[in-house]
């Protein structure tokens, strides 16, 4: 599948547009200066051979760049509100199904987990 991709003129507009903050509406200021960097944090995490497509220079350099701001993109959103924002419901399902998996894990199998427990 790889030899027969290449960038599209379409394809370069679209990434073109991605990193436009013009195409953010005006009242959402912090989102239209965030995209530009957003996006093209995106491009960046897309493998070598795909950025070469564009004619974007790709080395190793860059890549541990990349990994670096993604992780610390990750610390810093990993810290927000998390199961306040969850419903009662979705989180006793999915401790449910963590429970599920633990039991599977351990060889017990799912005849040991008791409905509602």
């Amino acid at each position: 599948m790889r030899p027969a991709l290449r960038a599209t003129p379409e394809a370069r507009q679209a990434l073109l547009r991605s990193v436009n903050p013009v195409a953010v509406p005006v009242p959402n200021l912090l989102l239209r200066l965030a995209a530009p960097a957003v996006s093209g944090l995106g491009f960046a995490a897309l493998p070598r051979w795909a950025r070469r497509l564009y004619g974007v220079p790709a080395s190793p350099l860059a890549d541990l760049a990349t990994t670096a701001a993604l992780r610390a993109l990750r610390a810093g959103t990993s810290n927000g509100p998390g199961d306040r924002l969850i419903l009662p419901a979705t989180r006793a399902a999915r401790d449910q199904a963590r429970a599920f998996q633990r039991a599977e894990h351990a060889g017990r199998g799912a005849g040991h987990l008791v409905a509602g427990g």
